[in-house]
Formats: C-alpha cells, structure tokens, sequence
C-alpha cells in the first residue's frame, strides 16, 4: 500500500512538474509581439526551441542518424533544400543542425499555432503564403536579406508534404534566394519520419538525415536551373 502511495506521488509530481513547464514557456511567449518581423535570432527562445525539439524526439522515441555530414559547409550561411514528408522532418533538421541556429520557411498555419509560433517568430521564422504572390515575393526577397546578413535559411520547395513519400514538383522561387545572396545551397533528405506517427511513443523509429551535395555559390545563373539540378540529386 506504501509503494502505491509514494508512486502515486511520484506521478503526481512529473505531472505538476510538466504542468509548470508548459505554463513557463507560455509565460515567455507574452513578451513576444506578433506582429512584428525579427531578423535577429534570440538566444534564449533560440534556447527553448531546441530543448522542445530533443523533448518532442525523446518523448516520440526517435532515433536520429546522420549521414553526408562532410558535404555540409564548414562555415557560412547556406540555403538548406529538403523533402517533405512528415511535420517531423523540421525537428530532426533543427536537432541535427542545432548549432547552425537555422531559420525556417512554413505555412502560415504553423506561424498560428499558440504557443510554438511566437518563439519560431523571435527567431526569425518566417511564413510564405502562395496563395498570395506579394506576400510570397516580400518572403522570398526576407530569405534573401537573412542569408546576405549570415543566416542560414531552410526551405521545402515542394510546397506541402508528401503523402506518399514520392518527391513531388519543386517551386523554383523559393531557390531564388541562393542566387540573390550568393548563398551555396544544401540539399538535405530525410526518411522515416512518415513512421513516426505509428510507432511512437512505445516503438523507436529509426530517423535519417542526409546532406546528399551542396551546390556551390554561382553555379547556377537562374532559379529554373538550380531547381531542375536539385531536385535530380534527390531523385537518385
């Protein structure tokens, strides 16, 4: 009856103890103005981004393998490319580039979600909205600017994810950036974060990240160009 009584407690206190966390971070979340455009990276929610993240991938056990890490840039702001296929994809770039404080390109929904989005905002995550092609065009020009400045800028030229896992068509405006800022330009490939949602928490899912080439700064003159030679090096 003991034991049961103190692992009543025990519960009691992780729950209380998550309950205050959860309260903390929204608490910290009031001090940002969400109508306002950051182009600087804040440490501290810089900070609580990254515990999150490793919090969301311990918790959902995933397992994260790099490979292709020598074809990455030793220094210098980048254009990161990637396939989408799960909302995981995101997460295992920012744990496994965590030092490289990237910034990332997402729907608008994502910039809506309570509690996430004002800390994705203070560090610069930005929104495109392709359904209306100024706002897109001021995105693009904003991705330019953060990677002229240093800031390494990550992007989903298909759009939206993939439910099959088949890459889909690549847009070649959100590449353009790399040409404006004279940016080299990652591609990087994630598989198994389609598993995720049906193993975790009680199955592990074995997660890899792959830098397959990066394409250096003045390569390619045109975005048309730059896209159809990304998007071939994803497709071997």
């Amino acid at each position: 009856m003991a034991f049961l009584s103190y692992l009543l407690y025990a519960l009691g206190a992780i729950v209380a103890l998550a309950l205050l966390y959860v309260l903390f971070i929204a608490f910290c979340m009031i001090f940002v103005d969400r109508g306002k455009l950051y182009d600087d990276d804040s440490p501290f929610y810089r900070f609580l981004i990254d515990a999150v993240v490793s919090q969301i991938l311990f918790f959902s056990n995933v397992r994260v393998t790099v490979k292709g890490i020598e074809n990455l840039p030793e220094s210098g702001a980048f254009l990161l490319v990637g396939n989408h296929i799960s909302m995981y994809d995101p997460i295992a770039q920012l744990r496994v580039l965590k030092d490289r404080k990237l910034v990332f390109v997402t729907k608008p929904e994502i910039m809506k979600i309570p509690v996430a989005a004002p800390a994705l905002r203070r560090c610069g995550f930005m929104e495109i909205d392709r359904e209306n092609p100024r706002k897109a065009v001021l995105t693009v020009n904003r991705m330019a600017d953060f990677l002229s400045r240093g800031r390494s800028v990550a992007v989903y030229p298909e759009g939206t994810r993939s439910k099959t896992g088949e890459l889909l068509p690549f847009h070649a405006g959100v590449l353009k950036p790399a040409i404006t800022a004279g940016a080299p330009v990652v591609l990087c490939r994630v598989s198994g974060t389609e598993n995720v949602h049906k193993n975790a928490p009680f199955r592990k899912t074995p997660v890899t990240v792959e830098f397959l080439r990066t394409i250096p700064a003045g390569e390619f003159s045109k975005s048309s160009l730059l896209c159809e030679s990304a998007r071939n090096e994803f497709l071997k």
